[in-house]
Parts: C-alpha cells; structure tokens; sequence
C-alpha cells in the first residue's frame, strides 16, 4: 500500500472517533445516574439503564440473599458463593476444597441419583458449573426461565443433604488427578506454583491448589472421605455462604423460593477469617526469580505485596496508579519503553487473598529488552516517581470518576449466569447497595492512601520475576517439574532501583478529549432504518447508521480498505498482516485516551 493510504487510514480512524463522542452529544445535562429500589432496609443502586428489579434479603438461618427480576429474561439463573477456598485445605490434604467441589455434583439425600441435576438442566436448555479459588468456591447454573424452580430445589440440596457417597471417591479422585495432569506442561500453572513454592511456607496461598492422587491418598487412620465431610461440615454454613437468584418471576416468588428451599441449610456460625501470618519472609522480598518456561516465551513480572484495598473501594488508590503505571498515551511509561525496542506489552494488575493484595506490572519483553531487564525494571521506578504529584491525581481521579459514571449510567445488561455469579460473590465483601456499583464508584480522593500504596511499591518489597528460556536454574518445583532459581537481588541493581535516573520522555497524561460531558440521546430521523453515506470521494465512502434499538450513547467504527492485491500471495498477506500491525502501533499513542473513555476502534485484516 502507498503512503497516502496510510494517512488516510490515520485521518479516517480519527475523525470516526471524533464522530463517535459526539454522536450522543447535544446542549443538556445527562439525567441522574441511579435509580434504587429499597429493601429490607437496603438499597440497591442501580443503572439508570438497567431495568431489572432487585431486593436484599437475610433468611432465618442467617444466609445473605440478593433476588434479580427480570420481566424479559428468557434464561434464569442462580448462585451460591461460599467463602472457602483451597488456602482452608489442611497442609496434608492439598486439594480437598477442590475435591469437594466435585464431589457435591454426585447426588444429594432429595435426589439421590448421580448426574440427575445436569441432565435436568440439559433437559431444560440449562448447564451448570463451579470453580475453586483462594478464599471461594462458587457454584452456578443457567436454566430456561420456566424452569427455575425446580432447578434451584436440586441446586439447594448440595448445601444442605449432599451424599457424599464413598463409591464415587476414586472416580473424582481420578477426575481431580486429571485436571491436574492436563496441566502440567501449561506455563501459567507452572509460573504460578513456583511463585507459590517462594513465599512463606506457613501462609495458606502457598500450597498446592489442585489436588493429585498423592494428595488425596487415603492412609493409615486417615481415609479421604473423613476428611472431605469435615471440611463440609465446619465449612459449608450459612454463615460463609450468600446466594443469588435471577428469574422472571416477581421479588415476592423470588424470596419465597428462597425462604422455602434454602432455609434448611444449617448454620454454625463458622466465619472466614484473613490469614494472620505474612505471606513472604523478609527472604523472599527483594529478590529476583528466574523461571524456565516450556514456551520460548519472555517475561518480566515486578508483583509488591501491598495492604488488602477492597475496604477503599470508593477512594480506589490502587486503581489510579495502577491505571497511570499502564497508560499507553504519549509520554507513558508503554511508550517510551516500546519505542526503545524493549518490550512487546505491558499490563497492571491488583488480585489477592482477604489478608493481601499482589500489585503486578507484566511486560512481555523483546530479546532486546530480556538482555537488559535492569533497565526496563529501573524505567518502571523512574515513572512511579512521577505518580506522587497530588493535584494531578486529584484531577486525573475526576476524569476516571467521569468516565466510570457514564459507564455505569448506560451499562450494558450482563448474561443471567453472569450476572449470579458476580453478585453472590459481591455479597460477600460488599453492602447490598453498592453490589452493583462498588466497582464504578470513585466519591473520595485520598491523596494519603495513593502515598501509603506507593510506599510499598518500592526495589525492597519487590518480586522480581524473569520467564524466558535458557536463565540459570538451581531448583524444580515438584508438583509441575519447572525449573528456577531464586535470590537476593544484588547490591549495585538494588540502588539502581532506588534512585532511578528521571527519563525526559516520560510524563502524566494530558486532559482526556474524548470523555464526553453531554450524553443526551439524538432524536432519531425518519429513514433511520437506513444506512446513509454522509462523506464521499473518489476511492472512499463514509457511511453512518443510527442505532434505533438500543438507545445508548455509545458507537461502532468499522473501517474496510479493499485491495486485489490482498489475498494475492502469502507475501501479499503477510505485508497486509503487517501493515494493520504497524498501523496499530502508530495509533496507539492517539488512541488510547480514546479507548480509556470506552470509544473503541480496531484495525485488522483480512486476505479478501
């Protein structure tokens, strides 16, 4: 392709998303962005756009439920999150929260044949699934909204009266073993245990999750089956428990089926306590991990442990400097380190038991930049310097409260098994009234919580970690045979580290254009219905549609560049792959404000 076509792209993909903010945009204020619905004393806030009803309710045996009506769904579903995951497996029973996932699927005292409950959902164009995470186990189903009922009867019975049946524990025992074995050559499992294996032996995290046939073993006076319906009992109680029910049917029939079919489960008044020990000895800080991969892949991962955040959710400290740390804009850290030859991508992250959070910047790296980690590990320091500016925050904290409130305010309506899930696990950390909202609610700058986070974002409290084939090794982690070694992190990098040199590319992103301050909806023509061309020259034509469906402010650019010489060869499709990819790259710095304020674009291509 020539050159001109390259600056026609470019001007074409920035002027559809100059169309794209303003197409919802006229002289008037947008409406309030909450409407509730009050309940037991609670509030639910909800989107102005979302048109489900929503209740709050406690049963008599203390379990926590949030009831969805939806008058259009054509799926029902349901959820119980369960605040117990494999850090409550005992140190010689690794495995056994997973193990007992399964095991609840294989029939109940009610309805005692295994396998009915999925075949009843299959019947009923529904299926089902569960997952084991650190501190959760979370079981959920989708099921045709006529058939919630019954569904939600059988589902109520694994907490309740499941028959744990002693014939059927060598079959889950293998099929746990199983899910292991197809695991064991995929690098991010592996890379996971290893960065288990290295933190404090003592805390629950560090052990191994998944389970295998070593694990579950029955031994002397001390047969699996034993174990697994101890776990149950101290666990599995209303008290860790909350539920979610999504059907058509009014809140009334939604609490009465809750009431009647999940007030037998029984409470202890067992709670989930945080971990009390740290999760790395002052050993395992301040170091560096090297980690040989089965792919020839090249990683660089800095993770910190820093204090749990979830209690902050209205000031979000973590959420700006992790959304700075990642921007992709002119003078971002992104940028200048792509532009060097160092790195392929970078991503920013917070995830972590109820006792910590690990804060993680992930780069892929170039070989360039696999040789010289130091320098792209010392860039990363050297732009969270520039993160400790108050005023900017502050004012960088109002735009993304601007963009999540649009967000929030026109929020796109989620699946009925998605939307269970996500709340019965909201339930667990949050109000009933901001179950919905927690994640779009930025009201309180705190400059003191974006100062104590960075305070822990420092060389000392790092965890540095290299991925790539060929780095020196002394160790093997046991369970997934995965080579590493792991050590202090010397003296001369460290004050690298410490005192960065300042980088003149770099700085704070300017004011975002593209967030847009007016989003009442345009009237819509007569021949809407129709695809117009509204720009027109010779070998180019812009054609717009206006949405008469859905209604919100929101737009699709699609650009299509035809050429017969495309698909002509493999050469001519790999220079045309190739050219999208560069053309993706010279954007990116234009773009991704765009992006950040939801206004997306893509630039791809095709051998036709």
């Amino acid at each position: 392709m020539r050159n001109n076509n390259y600056t026609l792209i470019a001007a074409l993909v920035a002027a559809a998303l100059g169309v794209s903010t303003l197409s919802g945009c006229n002289t008037t204020e947008s409406t309030a962005n909450t409407q509730s619905v009050l309940a037991n004393q609670e509030t639910v806030v909800k989107s102005q756009n979302d048109q489900r009803q929503y209740r709050y309710v406690e049963l008599d045996n203390g379990l926590k439920v949030i009831l969805v009506s939806d008058s259009s769904a054509d799926k029902s579903a349901a959820s119980m999150d369960v605040h117990i995951g494999h850090m409550a497996d005992p140190k010689d029973r690794e495995g056994l929260a997973h193990f007992l996932e399964h095991m609840l699927f294989l029939g109940t005292d009610k309805y005692p044949n295994v396998g009915e409950y999925n075949e009843y959902l299959k019947a009923n164009g529904g299926w089902s699934n569960a997952g084991t995470g650190q501190e959760h186990t979370n079981y959920f189903f989708q099921v045709n909204q006529d058939s919630l009922e019954e569904a939600t009867d059988r589902f109520a019975q694994f907490f309740i009266s499941p028959s744990l049946d002693t014939q059927y524990v060598d079959r889950e025992k293998n099929a746990v073993h199983s899910e292991y074995s197809m695991k064991i050559k995929d690098d991010a499992r592996r890379i996971r245990e290893v960065l288990k294996d290295t933190r404090n032996p003592e805390h629950p995290s560090s052990q191994f999750s998944v389970g295998n046939l070593d694990t579950l073993a029955d031994r002397e006076n001390d047969a699996l089956i034993d174990d697994l319906k101890a776990l149950y009992k101290e666990n599995y109680t209303a008290s860790r428990m909350s539920l979610s029910l999504v059907g058509r049917e009014d809140l009334d029939t939604l609490e009465k089926w809750a009431r009647e079919k999940f007030t037998a489960i029984p409470n202890n008044g067992s709670k989930s306590t945080p971990a009390k020990v740290e999760p790395y000895l002052p050993e395992q800080l301040g170091v560096k991990i090297n980690i040989e991969p089965m792919k020839d892949i090249r990683k660089l991962t800095l993770a910190f442990p820093v204090t749990k955040s979830t209690q902050y959710f209205e000031e979000k400290p973590l959420t700006i400097i992790s959304s700075l740390l990642g921007q992709e804009g002119k003078g971002s850290l992104y940028s200048h380190l792509k532009n060097q030859g160092l790195i392929e991508s970078l991503g920013t992250s917070a995830y972590g038991p109820d006792d910590f959070e690990r804060f993680t910047v992930r780069i892929t790296l170039t070989p360039k930049g696999l040789a010289d980690y130091q320098q792209v590990t010392e860039a990363v320091f050297s732009y969270l310097q520039l993160l400790s500016n108050e005023k900017y925050n502050q004012q960088y904290f109002k735009e993304q409260a601007a963009i999540s409130k649009n967000s929030f305010d026109f929020v796109e309506k989620q699946g009925a098994a998605d939307t269970a899930s996500n709340l019965s696990r909201q339930l667990q950390y949050f109000s009933p009234k901001n179950i919905l909202n927690e994640g779009y609610l930025y009201n309180d700058y705190s400059h003191q919580l974006i100062t104590e986070y960075l305070a822990q974002i420092t060389p000392e409290n790092m965890r540095l970690v290299l991925v790539a084939k060929g780095l020196t090794t002394d160790q093997v982690q046991p369970e997934y045979n995965t080579p590493y070694a792991m050590s202090k992190i010397n003296a001369e990098e460290m004050s690298r580290y410490q005192s960065p040199k300042s980088i003149d590319a770099f700085s704070l992103p300017a004011p975002n254009p593209f967030i847009a301050t007016n989003l009442t909806m345009k009237k819509v023509e007569s021949d809407a219905n129709k695809p117009v061309i509204v720009f027109e020259k010779s070998g180019f034509t812009l054609w717009h549609k206006q949405d008469t469906e859905f209604r919100v402010p929101k737009a699709s650019v699609n650009v299509q560049i035809y050429s017969d010489q495309a698909g002509k060869s493999a050469l001519s499709r790999a220079k045309n792959y190739l050219y999208s990819a560069l053309l993706q790259d010279s954007l990116n710095e234009f773009g991704y404000p765009a992006k950040e304020a939801e206004l997306y674009y893509n630039v791809w291509s095709t051998s036709a």
